[in-house]
């Protein structure tokens, strides 16, 4: 009765490759089925929309204009001469804080851009490593599944073989005749 006792042991086999098969299936499914709906993550630019303060520039141009214009007044109650030699000065004055006014809004700037740059290679990095092992730990469940189906049919084989072994007298298939035979001994006859 060795025969039954290994007969049993390969319907265990086979039976526990097929649950395994069916659970390597389902493994499977599952992280195509995330992976098909897996939706990339949207980060926003906490500087976007960001610009240079116009309203303290336009400011400073009012009160230039307003000490450009006292100025010139002062000048001109001072006579024609006061006004001759001190004109150009003034507006020398005048044009040099009015681009200084523009340098500094457009340094401004060019600060707020290089943070809106800044932010955004922060937010593709994050965003890359993130997907990166959200797609890496799918990715391993699809393997997962994938081994536990090719165990589960090397399984079914073991079990497929024993029971070839036990139906062909015990001997492991290696000579009995039995209906499994075919599966663990080689036809290596030259006849049909």
């Amino acid at each position: 009765m060795a025969g039954g006792g290994q007969m049993a042991g390969a319907l265990f086999s086979m039976a526990g490759g097929t649950m395994q098969m069916i659970q390597g299936a389902k493994d499977m499914s599952r992280a195509r089925a995330a992976l098909e709906a897996y939706k990339r993550q949207n980060f926003s630019n906490a500087y976007a929309g960001l610009t240079a303060d116009t309203q303290g520039m336009e400011v400073r141009k009012d009160l230039l204009g307003q000490s450009t214009s006292t100025s010139i007044d002062t000048l001109q109650a001072s006579g024609d001469r006061a006004l001759a030699s001190g004109l150009g000065q003034v507006l020398g004055r005048s044009n040099t804080e009015a681009k200084m006014i523009e340098s500094d809004q457009s340094k401004a700037q060019l600060e707020i851009d290089k943070l809106i740059a800044q932010d955004n290679v922060r937010i593709q990095a994050m965003t890359e490593k993130r997907e990166e092992g959200d797609l890496a730990g799918l990715g391993k469940q699809l393997d997962v599944g994938r081994q536990g189906m090719q165990q589960g049919f090397a399984g079914i084989q073991q079990g497929v073989s024993s029971m070839g072994g036990a139906m062909g007298g015990g001997s492991g298939g290696s000579g009995g005749g039995g209906m499994f035979s075919q599966f663990n001994t080689p036809n290596t006859s030259l006849e049909g």
